[in-house]
């Protein structure tokens, strides 16, 4: 696992703007192993989890360890009796979600406005919009 603060100590900022920092140690895994990998390696330390950084909020702030999880975007479909079921990564942003559902016929029972929002935002935010 290779750490990705290689970038000379650029602050990672948030959607707004108003919220940056710089953490010692930044991290995108590909694989439920690397994430662990990680998790091992800085057990001792603060580890905050990132996606689109959409929140205003300073939650994501932290000086130690950051866990990007842009690669966890895969989105699955399946059917089970007469229902379409999705199973989706953390980091798949919720415009490509819906764009994978529309192409199989369905949709979310609600919306959020912002749809460049990942998976984890969504649901740790209780993202909420328009219905149908």
């Amino acid at each position: 696992m290779v750490d990705l603060r290689d970038d000379g100590g650029t602050p990672i900022v948030n959607f707004g703007g108003n919220v940056a920092f710089t953490p010692r140690h930044r991290y995108a895994p590909r694989s439920e192993a690397e994430v662990l990998e990680v998790l091992d390696r800085h057990a001792t330390g603060t580890i905050r989890v990132v996606a689109s950084l959409h929140s205003w909020s300073d939650d994501t702030v932290c000086g130690d360890v950051i866990l990007d999880l842009q690669h966890f975007d895969h989105v699955r479909l399946e059917t089970i009796g007469r229902d379409i079921w999705a199973t989706v990564g953390a980091g798949c942003v919720l415009a490509d979600l819906l764009e994978q559902l529309r192409a199989g016929g369905v949709t979310l029972p609600t919306i959020g406005a912002v749809t460049v929002q990942r998976m984890a935002g969504v649901v740790s935010t209780a993202t909420h919009g328009s219905g149908h």
